[in-house]
This record gives structure tokens, C-alpha cells and sequence, in this order.
């Protein structure tokens, strides 16, 4: 006999995937517990058993997009690449999952809009920020010890890769046909890595 399956977590993942189609569709104001307890084929006092609202629902689809960063970050970890090289390879990543989840783009937006009204939502969003610059301060930190960057503030360098990918997604929702949200965002990270990188010249004093 095979393991027995987490029903529970099964249930929540076939919540979160409705919650993702009716958020999308309707926006996190257009959308009901109802809608979402219809789309996921449940009672909704069974929904209500495992999530009490929708600010509830949108954190954990958060969540479940984060912990798929980090462990698509601990894969990079493990392997042979230079700082810059992991970098990059996390920005890929990132793109790819953001491509994936393109239609929760609005959700997002309307996520971010209620940083200042909702203090859950912010204090979630300061974590994820966080542990986004936990994750590149010791390969920035990295670069620096190993001569593959020039000595630098590690912790300003981390904010300003943050920076330039969050702020470009909010350029490319705003002027879409101006912002190609791979091209802009990899060429103002690759600027931020050249401006640490160790030149010749550096290296030959």
C-alpha cells in the first residue's frame, strides 16, 4: 500500500488554484468567497474551514510563490557558478515563475495598493523583501571576498537588484509598450553588476 495523501494540503492547493482563476478574472474587490468556493467545487463552510477571508486566501498564494523561489534559490545555491552567475540565474528564475504567474499580475498590483491599509498585507510583504535581500547579500558578499567584485556595500547593492526588479514590473504595467520586462530588467541588473565588478585595472595595482 502506498502513503497515504495529505488531503488537507490537497484541498488547499485545488482552493488556491480556483482563488487564482476567479482573482484573476474578477479582481481581489470583484471576487467573493462564494465565487471561489463555487470554482473549487466545495461548500463554502468548507472553504471557511480553511481560509476566514480572502486577504487569508491571497496571502497564502503569496506564500506558495515564494517557497517555490527559494527553493528553486537553494538548487542554485548548491551548484558551481560565480556570483554574478548566480545572479543571473536567480533573475531567470524569477522571470520564468513571474511569466507563469503573468495573470496574478493585476492581483498583485491591488496587493501592493493595500500595503498602507492593511497591516497583515505589509507586514507579509516587508518579510518577503527580507528574505529577498537575505538570499543576495551573501552572493553579493561572495563576489566581494572572492575578487569577482570591488569591495561594496552588500547591503545597498541587494536593495538596488530589489529595486530594479520590482520597480521595473510596476514601469511595464504602467507603459507596457515601452517596458520588455525580461530585456529591462536583466540590462539594469547586469548595469548594477558591472558598476561592482573588478576590473583589469583594479587587479594589476
Amino acid at each position: 500500500m502506498g502513503p497515504r495523501r495529505d488531503v488537507s494540503e490537497e484541498r488547499r492547493t485545488q482552493i488556491l488554484e480556483a482563488a487564482t482563476a476567479v482573482f484573476s478574472r474578477s479582481g481581489f474587490n470583484g471576487a467573493s468567497m462564494d465565487d471561489i468556493a463555487e470554482k473549487a467545487g466545495l461548500s463554502k463552510g468548507s472553504l471557511y474551514w480553511y481560509f476566514n477571508s480572502k486577504e487569508d486566501i491571497i496571502l497564502a498564494i503569496l506564500d506558495a510563490m515564494i517557497f517555490r523561489e527559494y527553493e528553486a534559490f537553494e538548487d542554485l545555491n548548491a551548484q558551481s557558478l560565480s556570483a554574478e552567475e548566480l545572479l543571473i540565474s536567480i533573475l531567470d528564475f524569477a522571470l520564468e515563475d513571474l511569466a507563469d504567474m503573468q495573470s496574478m499580475l493585476p492581483i498583485l498590483f491591488e496587493y501592493w495598493g493595500m500595503i498602507q491599509r492593511k497591516k497583515k498585507i505589509r507586514e507579509r510583504l516587508g518579510k518577503y523583501y527580507k528574505e529577498m535581500f537575505a538570499v543576495l547579500r551573501p552572493i553579493i558578499q561572495q563576489g566581494v571576498e572572492n575578487g569577482e567584485f570591488r569591495p561594496a556595500d552588500v547591503e545597498e547593492v541587494a536593495i538596488s537588484i530589489g529595486a530594479v526588479f520590482e520597480g521595473m514590473i510596476i514601469l511595464w504595467a504602467a507603459v507596457p509598450e515601452q517596458v520588455d520586462l525580461r530585456k529591462n530588467i536583466t540590462a539594469g541588473i547586469k548595469l548594477i553588476l558591472d558598476g561592482i565588478k573588478t576590473r583589469d585595472t583594479d587587479t594589476a595595482d
